[in-house]
């Protein structure tokens, strides 16, 4: 060894210690729980478990915003985050001149641009945050195609407006038991929603041409669309899918999960309704893909296979999971690291703050978990590269 080798090895280490920390390739980002439960006080009329929730930063005044969907009450409440109290509730009527119909889930675009979703139709309602204004936009459902899918719970999809468009998920209307791959792969999943006409283009992507290429799978998918693009994570697929921009089709992003390695089940086409349920709660397979504006970076859950030896422990495990993981990804759809959890997490109620990710405590086996309040645990990032 010649006198210059220590000094080259040196450099080498410094140069690879220095990558490391850029792409962040070989140090595993991770998410640990802080010290933070976020409890908010209900009334005896809301359940602890939010048919819709979504944070919103108001720069304004600097609030810390948490708007929750009462599906019972036809209400949306916003709870002040730093103040953890109920900041104002909006009351919508089903039906009649301000009737919006039933809502099922609502996008908050701004303070005075709220999108409201009813349960059923071709429509969507723009309000305010006193409900004061109420606006019906109807819109051309493409043939074949249902509604504007708008969802924070399961399957979670969130739209995106822009210039003046709204895009949303989609699922085409069709008798998923006998449509075959090729016919899959022709289907569109996302469509633009002008609001000035009612005009509805289908967005260029469509389901992968090998998604069912093997065996007949869930069809089902979460969207997550922001300025950063339109990303697709589906039921059956280690990939990930990012379009950019309204007319732009879909890069196919490799994205594995290192906890699901066996072979996909196939949908059962027979059986008794329990077979479904088991396959549907108890089989491996990807569900919320989340953004995080604040740190840049996707969660995606990921739950793998689960035996389960009886009918009632089925049925709990359709609404609460007693194991997953998240994984975590860049921008561009590099993972980063990925959290295993076997704690009890309703993963139907989260969502993205400031400070991280919030996940409700509110599972029936949760030491935690208390009836009259919504309550969170914060996980955060550690690890992330500059």
């Amino acid at each position: 060894m010649n006198k210059y080798s220590g000094v080259v090895a040196c450099l080498l280490l410094v140069m690879l210690l220095s990558a490391c920390g850029k792409t962040g390739t070989l140090i595993p980002v991770s998410l640990s729980p802080s010290e933070t439960l976020l409890r908010l006080n209900l009334d005896e009329n809301t359940s602890n478990i939010s048919g819709h929730l979504e944070h919103y930063y108001d720069q304004q005044s600097g609030k810390e915003l948490l708007f929750s969907l009462n599906t019972i009450k036809n209400e949306i409440q916003v709870y002040d985050l730093q103040q953890r109290q109920l900041h104002k509730s909006l009351t919508f009527a089903v039906e009649g001149d301000r009737g919006v119909g039933n809502i099922s889930a609502f996008y908050v675009h701004n303070l005075d641009s709220i999108f409201l979703f009813p349960r059923n139709g071709n429509r969507v309602f723009l309000t305010d945050n006193e409900a004061k204004a109420i606006q019906r936009i109807n819109y051309q459902v493409p043939d074949g195609y249902g509604n504007a899918i708008v969802s924070s719970t399961y399957f979670s999809a969130k739209p995106y407006l822009q210039n003046g468009k709204l895009v949303t998920k989609t699922l085409y209307q069709g008798n998923y038991s006998t449509v075959g791959n090729q016919e899959l792969s022709t289907r569109h999943v996302s469509y633009a929603v002008d609001l000035s006409t009612g005009g509805v283009d289908n967005l260029p992507a469509t389901y992968p041409n090998d998604y069912m290429a093997d065996v007949k799978k869930h069809f089902q998918f979460s969207f997550s669309a922001s300025k950063n693009g339109n990303v697709y994570s589906l039921w059956g697929d280690h990939s990930l899918y990012l379009s950019k921009g309204l007319n732009s089709e879909w890069t196919r992003v490799p994205a594995r999960s290192a906890y699901l390695r066996e072979q996909w089940e196939a949908l059962p086409l027979g059986g008794t309704r329990m077979d479904r349920t088991r396959y549907f709660a108890a089989s491996a397979h990807y569900g919320n893909i989340i953004y995080d504006p604040y740190r840049e970076v996707y969660y995606r859950f990921v739950y793998p296979k689960v035996e389960v030896e009886n009918d009632q422990d089925l049925r709990q495990l359709a609404l609460y999971p007693v194991k997953f993981s998240i994984m975590i990804l860049d921008k561009n759809l590099n993972t980063l690291g990925e959290k295993f959890f076997e704690e009890s997490f309703v993963t139907s109620n989260v969502f993205v703050g400031k400070e991280g990710l919030y996940m409700s405590i509110n599972h029936p086996n949760n030491l935690d978990n208390h009836e009259d309040f919504l309550s969170f645990q914060l996980y955060q990032l550690n690890g992330l590269p500059d």
